[in-house]
């Protein structure tokens, strides 16, 4: 996938008002910070307006989607090819995780230019592994700790306002 095609997309349903943030995530994201490895699609975090009861309708985004020509295929949408899932924010952890996330590639903001892609940081990506917990997570982890050398600082301050302290230390993270 070229990038540049999921960056406008992303900043065309930001633009549309759909969501108010993004930030890739899961797998996608942990390349960007260590060696690559195989994974099926691209896990993309969405900031989107709640009803007043909390609830999240994906309807008016999968319909922006399909105007352009993306068609959902199972749980994702293919875009250039790819399958790319969205992913409404549930919870502070994730929320806070799209807030922060940092903006890589992209051009020099002229007229013209193609945004660039909001990544989640390492360290917020390493507290999403533990609060989600499957296997796969665990040995990404471990990886991840050691081949994107996090700031440790903010990795505690973020395991800590989560409550993944101990499952940090369960997992066999270095003291902090």
């Amino acid at each position: 996938m070229d990038p540049s095609i999921l960056a406008s997309v992303l900043d065309g349903i930001l633009r549309a008002g759909l969501a108010s943030r993004y930030a890739i995530g899961g797998a996608v994201a942990a390349i960007h910070y260590m060696e690559p490895f195989l994974t099926y699609d691209v896990d993309v975090f969405l900031d989107l307006p709640e009803s007043p009861a909390g609830l999240v309708d994906l309807g008016p985004l999968y319909a922006h989607l399909q105007a352009r020509g993306y068609r959902p295929q199972g749980e994702t949408v293919m875009i250039d090819g790819i399958p790319v899932q969205f992913l409404p924010v549930h919870e502070d952890l994730l929320r806070e995780a799209v807030r922060e996330a940092r903006e890589v590639g992209g051009g020099d903001k002229g007229e013209g230019q193609a945004p660039g892609l909001r990544i989640m940081r390492a360290e917020h990506l390493l507290a999403v592994m533990l609060r989600t917990g499957r296997p796969q997570d665990r040995v990404r982890f471990q990886k991840m700790l050691t081949e994107a050398t996090p700031d440790r600082a903010l990795l505690k301050g973020i395991l800590e306002r989560h409550g993944l302290r101990d499952t940090y230390l369960d997992w066999g993270g270095p003291p902090l």
